[in-house]
C-alpha cells in the first residue's frame, strides 16, 4: 500500500477501471465491466512492456517500494 499521495500512480483511464462492478442478481454472482475496460487494460499492458523512459522511472520507483 503507498505510504503517500505521491507514491500512488494513477493514470488517465483509471476511472473507466473503476467502474467495473460486482455483485448479486438472485443469489447469483455477476460482473459488470465496461465496454472500454479491455480496451484499458490492453494499454496499459502495452505501456509496462514498452521502453518509454518516463513509464520505466516509475516502474523503477514502484519496484523500489515493493522491495520495503
Amino acid at each position: 500500500m503507498a505510504s503517500s499521495d505521491s507514491d500512488y500512480y494513477r493514470g488517465p483511464d483509471d476511472d473507466v477501471l473503476d467502474r467495473a462492478e460486482t455483485g448479486s442478481i438472485g443469489g447469483g454472482p455477476y460482473v459488470y465491466l465496461p465496454p472500454e475496460y479491455f480496451s484499458v487494460l490492453a494499454d496499459n499492458h502495452n505501456l509496462i512492456a514498452s521502453k518509454d523512459p518516463e513509464n520505466e522511472a516509475v516502474l523503477r520507483a514502484m519496484r523500489k517500494l515493493l522491495k520495503q
